[in-house]
């Protein structure tokens, strides 16, 4: 499993591949400047 992680202003994308290089999951979380880090 390898997990790929891309920060960006706007979002954040989580992936989850296998290793067949297939992609299993994908997550995006929207970036805030209010938002402290914990509140990620």
């Amino acid at each position: 499993m390898i997990l790929a992680v891309d920060v960006g202003n706007t979002n954040i994308v989580f992936g989850g591949f296998d290793n067949n290089g297939e992609l299993r999951f994908i997550s995006r979380l929207n970036t805030q400047v209010s938002r402290m880090e914990d509140q990620y």
